[in-house]
Order: C-alpha cells, then structure tokens, then sequence
C-alpha cells in the first residue's frame, strides 16, 4: 500500500509553508505520530507528523523550500517494493509545478531593479525577491570589515518571519504615504537610571523599555 503525504492546511489563511528540517530519510521505517519535518508558517514553526506507520519510500522537499499547501512531501509505503515509475513520474511533476508556481508568485524585481538617482530606489533595488517574496538581502557592510561568509554582495538566506517583515516594510514604502516627526529631548537621567538599573537587574533594560512606560 502507498501513502502520499501531503503538505497541509494547517490554518484558514496558510497557503504555503517552509520546511525548516527533515527530520526522516527515504528507506526509514517510522510509526505513526512520528515527526516527518518541521514546517515554518506565516504563524509558527509546526511539526509535520506521519499519518501512518511504514516505510519512507521517496522524500521530495528539501531543506529550505517554500512549497504551496497540498504540494506532495513525502511517499510512504508499507513494504520495501519499489515504487511505480508512473507514481513517481507523476508525484514529480505535480511537486515541480507546486514549487514554480511558489517562484511566478514572487513580485517582480524589474521595477526594483531600475537605475535612478532616488537614493531610496537605489536601497530598494538590493532587495531582490527569491523562493518568497523576499528571498534574500544582501549584505551592505564594507568588505574589507565584513566576515568571509558576509562578503559584500553575497545573498544571505533568511527566515520566513524575515520574509514576511522585509515584503510587509517594503509595501508600506511603496504604497502608502510616508512622513516623519523629530522630537529633541534630554534623556541624560534616563541614560543614568538605567545604568543603576542594568547594574543588579536579572534582565537587561533597553531604551524602548523607557520609552514605552513613558
């Protein structure tokens, strides 16, 4: 008997999610309840547990990809015959066309891509969209500062809640309005209340502590 195990639906408004691990490897015997993968939704990081007890007979995602809800993950089966190359052939095509559907979503970058003279579109056009809406930010440190593995120009991977933050920043400035209000003030005394506080204090007060109970 073979199982397909899909990626589900696990709230209203899910319709993708990432795998964040594999916790499985294909030719593993697991149980029923036993943890497939780690999944990180627009809400959460979730575990992904086996419907049924079997033999993990093909594993199609991979660490890292965004796939849409019911995009196939997993094949499992209850003995250690192979599977038909029409399932697999089939299940393979289905899952590329799920993660490429995943990548066409992705916004453009043509118009972010565009020389100006606006400082502001020359910052966003280094924010280019990858496997989500913002797939990866590049790393605008000096190079001769920056750490190897941070070199300039070199693409960082990122978090889904990262994604979600860079899309939702990047809308604003581009869709609503944007202005700014300066306010001078001496916060000299606070700067030395939370010395004194931070001094003996188990956790570490920052500034926007003060200012949020102000």
């Amino acid at each position: 008997m073979v199982q397909e195990i899909r990626l589900p639906q696990l709230g209203k408004a899910m319709r993708q999610a990432t795998i964040v691990r594999l916790a499985v490897q294909p030719g593993q015997t697991v149980a029923r309840g036993d943890i497939l993968c780690e999944l990180e939704t627009d809400k959460a990081t979730l575990e992904l547990d086996s419907p049924a007890g079997g033999i993990i007979a093909h594993i199609f995602a991979q660490t890292g990809q965004t796939l849409p809800v019911n995009c196939p993950l997993f094949v499992l089966r209850q003995d250690k015959a192979p599977l038909e190359s029409a399932l697999l052939k089939r299940l393979q095509q289905e899952f590329d066309s799920a993660q490429q559907s995943v990548e066409d979503a992705a916004p453009a970058a043509a118009a972010l891509t565009q020389s100006s003279n606006d400082p502001r579109e020359q910052l966003l056009s280094k924010i280019r969209p990858a496997a989500g809406p913002i797939g990866a930010v590049q790393d605008f440190a000096n190079e001769a500062s920056a750490p190897e593995s941070y070199a300039l120009g070199k693409k960082i991977p990122i978090s889904r809640w990262q994604r979600i933050i860079a899309d939702k920043m990047l809308q604003s400035k581009q869709q609503c309005p944007c202005f700014y209000l300066n306010v001078r003030a001496d916060v000299t005394d606070l700067m030395s209340r939370r010395e004194t506080l931070n001094a003996s204090a188990p956790h570490k007060y920052s500034i926007n502590d003060f200012i949020l109970l102000a």
